[in-house]
């Protein structure tokens, strides 16, 4: 799994917490007209008020002012985009990584190809014992620049290589703080790198969970005091009613204890010691071995056209008589003794 697929993971696990906390508000109005109409019924049964829905209330409403002001937390959104960030960069990257080493392959294959050809073009020029080939020009350009650009795009392959072992490796050196750094010190980041300091998003799910036990603790003893013999009538309205309060109420427990399990620090740690110790820090090798793999191509690219420009001189130099002869024709012979005489001396 790549950089851009474990970004996309944990922003993920933020987004489903941000939607659960959503479901909790919701859980937790349902329950409040819930709580509303079945003691209305009790108190219609029993002919007299248990119920005082602003003190009872308070601790519901507090419940869902701390879980909703999740969906509007500035560090959880600020985290969030970043890390969808990361993902389409990390995919484009990936995507412009292969096309490029495509690209390089084939464009190093078609100029290895083409010196190879210009080197028996450049031979076969030589054997000719007649006049100067005309060609000969062109193919000394055409093998001039098709080197250069040879040895070019093998430098490219090997500066980008290097660069991004480079880049890798100053990062590994301590993720935790680029990490920190790259998302502006980010609290929901901090903690979800280290599991150490306060968890905005936990330390508001569990107060909601404390706020609906005292809230449940409110209810139970208002129907309490409702003061029903067993058997009389009102008892099976109070049963009924105690009932579907409960149903109302596990409903929010649940979609707490679901925020909780996507909030804990271990499910989002996994997912960035993974991307940070099994993928991008990993792939420091991987770009350790393009340099070497770079430096290789280079080297033997850089052989190849030293070769075929030695080619290229030594025809030049076996060239040299006929060019002479064809300017000067009376003083050839006295160049050839010049060139035997020079040739002598070494």
């Amino acid at each position: 799994m790549d950089l851009g697929n474990y970004s996309s993971d944990a922003s993920f696990y933020l987004k489903q917490v941000q939607s659960t906390s959503s479901i909790v508000v919701g859980s937790a109005e349902n329950l409040k007209t819930t709580i509303t109409t079945e003691i209305g019924k009790i108190e219609a049964c029993i002919g007299a008020v248990i119920f005082d829905e602003n003190e009872s209330f308070a601790e519901l409403n507090n419940l869902i002012s701390e879980v909703e002001a999740l969906s509007l937390n500035q560090d959880i959104e600020d985290a969030i985009k970043n890390l969808d960030d990361v993902s389409e960069s990390s995919k484009d990257n990936d995507s412009a990584s292969i096309t490029f080493n495509i690209a390089y392959g084939v464009l190093n294959f078609i100029c290895f190809m083409g010196l190879a050809l210009l080197a028996i073009a450049v031979t076969k020029s030589h054997l000719d014992p007649g006049e100067a080939n005309p060609m000969q020009s062109c193919i000394r350009c055409t093998t001039l620049l098709l080197a250069f650009f040879l040895i070019s795009i093998s430098w490219l392959f090997l500066v980008s290589s290097t660069t991004g072992a480079l880049v890798t490796g100053d990062f590994c050196q301590d993720p935790q703080q680029y990490t920190t750094e790259y998302f502006d010190n980010n609290e929901v980041v901090q903690f979800y790198a280290t599991c150490e300091g306060s968890n905005t998003i936990m330390d508001a799910i569990i107060l909601g969970e404390i706020y609906l036990f005292e809230s449940a603790k409110l209810l139970s003893d208002s129907i309490e005091s409702a003061n029903v013999q067993p058997g009389d009538v009102c008892a099976t309205v109070i049963d009924e009613a105690r009932s579907k309060i409960l149903t109302s109420g596990y409903s929010v427990k649940t979609s707490l204890d679901a925020a909780i399990g996507l909030a804990e620090c271990e499910t989002i740690n996994s997912i960035y010691v993974d991307a940070v110790y099994n993928s991008l820090c990993d792939d420091v090798n991987r770009s350790l071995q393009f340099v070497m793999i770079g430096l290789l191509i280079y080297t033997v690219n850089f052989v190849i056209c030293i070769f075929v420009w030695r080619l290229m001189v030594a025809q030049a130099e076996a060239e040299q008589p006929l060019i002479q002869r064809q300017i000067n024709p009376h003083n050839s012979s006295a160049y050839m003794v010049r060139k035997t005489a020079a040739s002598g001396a070494y």
